[in-house]
């Protein structure tokens, strides 16, 4: 079989009646929704990898031969208790946990306010309308609001925490992210 050349031309679809810059845009949009998403996953991936670290030291600090010793593992079980709750208001801020029992109202979370904005630009092949553009901007706006929250408390309380345990003498914390990417 011999090879053989031709010119061609690539025509839009006559059906449609999106421009390939409409279509382009569209698809820009739909990846910089995605790159939201991926950093509410890598928010709930710190929190929960803090949570497990957190609770481990608040055993050890707990167990025999370290309860009776000195106030300052009292201290660390009460501050773990405190921090460990306050990972699980951020992480229900993200998402609702997997744990949750039943149907539980999610709109007010940060995936789902990025899922109906990519609901809303998924749903045509055009630029996204003025209502798609809302929800975008809501999106990046609670985006922006928990992820610096998320970071502002492991720059300050997380960090603390992970010092005042390697005081006592428990070392764990170490390569727990205290920022975002």
């Amino acid at each position: 079989m011999e090879p053989v050349e031709a010119n061609i031309r690539v025509q839009p679809d006559p059906r449609s009646a999106y421009s390939q810059a409409d279509i382009e845009e569209n698809y820009a949009t739909l990846i910089a929704l995605q790159g939201l998403r991926e950093n509410a996953v890598r928010a709930v991936e710190r929190i929960v990898k803090a949570r497990d670290q957190v609770t481990t030291i608040k055993s050890l600090a707990e167990s025999d031969e370290l309860a009776d010793e000195d106030d300052v593992y009292s201290e660390l079980t009460k501050r773990a208790d405190d921090i460990v709750a306050a990972l699980n208001d951020l992480e229900k801020l993200i998402r609702v946990p997997p744990e949750t029992k039943g149907f539980v109202y999610d709109e007010d979370k940060l995936t789902s306010r990025i899922g109906l904005a990519q609901f809303y630009v998924g749903s045509a092949r055009d630029t996204p309308t003025p209502a798609a553009r809302t929800y975008i901007e809501i999106a990046e706006q609670e985006s922006k609001r928990i992820l610096t929250m998320v970071d502002n408390y492991f720059a300050a309380e997380l960090l603390g925490f992970r010092d005042a345990a390697t005081t006592a003498g428990i070392g764990l914390l170490s390569d727990i992210d205290t920022a975002a990417d």
